[in-house]
């Protein structure tokens, strides 16, 4: 199903099956041709202060602000593809020297060809929206919403010095988890601390 979806626009941003290999007979299937992803760094590896130096060492405030563009244009791309990735997380987008991005592990996505969904069973709880991060992922039919609560964290992420929307400081009793904080929507840079009892770290 995806070598048959593997559109230009698609293939563009993504380490997406092209074709399929098969044994001389042409019976059964042996692996599949994509491409591969070299000029690149895991987005947490410029987004993290201490990472950066090391991988991005000349990136600058312009070079974040680019590479969070073109990381929502591909996202905005493969939506407008009807491919929802489902499981966004710092390790499957990928930024090149030149702050182009390319996604890895397609095989987690979520698709949909001939009237059949092929549901994206995984998820990181940091990045997955507030309405999910209780839910059983396996029987989830995800949108491009969902996805783009994730996009949010990782724009987050790269604009301020890696730091993550809803950790901070509780005002509250008792330990506050990211994933809880998350569930109950508590922003922690919300101008509203009456509702939320978080504060910046």
């Amino acid at each position: 199903v995806m070598v048959g979806l593997a559109r230009p626009e698609i293939v563009k941003f993504a380490a997406w099956p092209q074709t399929t290999l098969h044994d001389p007979a042409g019976k059964r299937t042996l692996g599949i041709v994509m491409p591969r992803i070299s000029m690149g760094k895991e987005i947490h590896e410029l987004y993290s202060p201490s990472h950066r130096t090391v991988s991005f060492p000349n990136a600058d405030w312009r070079f974040l602000v680019h590479a969070a563009m073109n990381c929502a244009i591909a996202f905005d791309a493969l939506h407008k593809n009807n491919v929802v990735i489902g499981d966004v997380n710092q390790g499957n987008v990928f930024v090149s020297p030149k702050a182009t991005v390319s996604m890895i592990d397609c095989d987690s996505f979520q698709i949909q060809s001939n009237g059949k969904l092929f549901r994206c069973l995984v998820g990181v709880s940091h990045f997955t929206p507030p309405e999910l991060q209780t839910a059983r992922l396996s029987e989830v039919n995800r949108s491009a919403n969902h996805d783009n609560f994730g996009l949010a964290v990782i724009i987050f992420h790269l604009l301020f010095v890696g730091r993550h929307p809803f950790a901070g400081r509780f005002g509250g009793s008792g330990d506050m988890p990211i994933e809880r904080a998350i569930r109950e929507y508590r922003f922690a840079y919300s101008s509203n601390f009456s509702k939320t009892q978080m504060i910046p770290p």
